[in-house]
């Protein structure tokens, strides 16, 4: 109506009353006093007796304000409803997350959906064992999983039949696993209000502080143990980046540049007859000013230096009967990131050259107590 407006193809708007062209009183006011005036329209609003022909609509403005503020209060009533409503513990999304169906005999209320409940099981165990967001997302794919937009599709619901033609499409992506190894709902709980508008006269959505958000315990069965969910957040954590690497990071959190105090990064690394897992300083190549020298190690040298000085420090106080947890580990054959949390705070990893030995570039900083 509006581009009808500008190209002249109109002269007049008719409405019942003044809060069917807007409840918003500032827009409200804009259209009346300056837009209609500008572009030659005669605006009447019957039941509230507004003619713009007329010199007698000083009343207009404040019955758009009222007209604002009931719009204003049933957004509030809406609002308190719905905060209400999750407080209480019902489900109150369009469609249930992955995993989940709607209840039939009470749609507020979740229960897993077979299938895809064990798909969600799997991402967590795959995630329990090292790999990072992409490696889940390309094991998924292999297995020939269907994603969450084409399982819907097939389930027949409405709005993801434009998903259908493309059900042959099993690609993950790896941010739907991120968010589903974060998602609290799979612990059995609601978790309300994350985002909200900032009034009633946007639709901006802004983060809400996870305080202030409404969390309902127990509202419907768990698909993953809380021991479970809680040991991937500690891994997510740890990782500042999507895991890219085929090998799993066992020394992840616990590696870290003897100069700047930056944690190194895992890398591949393609020599001249071989290719090689490394770790490195990422802060000397980005900020060189600050980390002067290189701080890189291979995977191998590292392992087998680590390995050897926990057997040798296991035995030495298991002859001395130093009781410690360390000594249980006399005998281990291979590293697991068990092991080397349970024993090490922390390793440091110097200036690393051809004629430099593993004691004078690698510093551990045992945890003995």
């Amino acid at each position: 109506m509006l581009e009808a407006v500008e190209t002249g193809e109109i002269n007049m708007i008719l409405t019942k009353d003044l809060s069917r062209l807007g409840r918003d009183y500032i827009m409200t006011g804009y259209y009346t006093d300056i837009f209609f005036p500008e572009n030659g329209i005669r605006y009447i609003a019957i039941s509230d007796d507004f003619d713009s022909d007329r010199n007698d609509n000083d009343i207009a403005p404040f019955k758009n304000i009222l007209n604002d503020m009931y719009v204003r209060d049933v957004s509030k009533k809406v609002k308190n409803a719905k905060r209400q409503r999750a407080k209480n513990g019902n489900f109150m999304a369009t469609y249930a997350p992955y995993g989940y169906r709607k209840c039939a005999d009470n749609h507020n209320q979740l229960e897993p959906d077979g299938t895809a409940a064990e798909v969600v099981r799997l991402i967590y165990q795959l995630a329990l064992q090292g790999m990072g967001t992409i490696n889940i997302a390309s094991y998924l794919e292999q297995h020939k999983i269907a994603p969450p937009r084409v399982y819907k599709a097939q389930q027949g619901i409405t709005s993801f039949q434009r998903y259908v033609d493309s059900t042959s499409d099993l690609r993950w992506s790896p941010t739907t696993v991120r968010k589903g190894l974060s998602d609290r709902t799979y612990l059995g709980d609601l978790v309300y209000q994350r985002k909200e508008v900032i009034n009633h006269k946007t639709k901006k959505l802004v983060s809400v502080p996870k305080n202030k958000q409404i969390i309902c315990y127990n509202t419907h069965e768990a698909l993953i143990s809380e021991a479970v969910f809680d040991a991937v957040q500690r891994i997510i954590s740890r990782r500042l980046c999507p895991a890219k690497q085929s090998r799993e990071n066992i020394f992840r959190g616990l590696l870290f540049c003897q100069e700047c105090g930056h944690p190194l990064s895992i890398a591949h690394r393609k020599l001249t007859y071989h290719e090689e897992d490394c770790y490195r300083c990422m802060h000397h190549f980005y900020h060189p000013e600050i980390c002067r020298q290189t701080h890189i190690i291979y995977h191998n040298m590292l392992y087998e230096y680590v390995l050897t000085q926990i057997k040798s420090l296991a035995k030495s106080m298991k002859r001395r009967k130093i009781k410690a947890p360390i000594v249980e580990f006399s005998d281990i054959d291979i590293l697991t990131p068990e092991i080397l949390n349970a024993v090490i705070q922390r390793i440091e990893i110097g200036h690393l050259t051809k004629k430099t030995k593993p004691t004078q570039a690698i510093t551990i900083m045992w945890k003995l107590m």
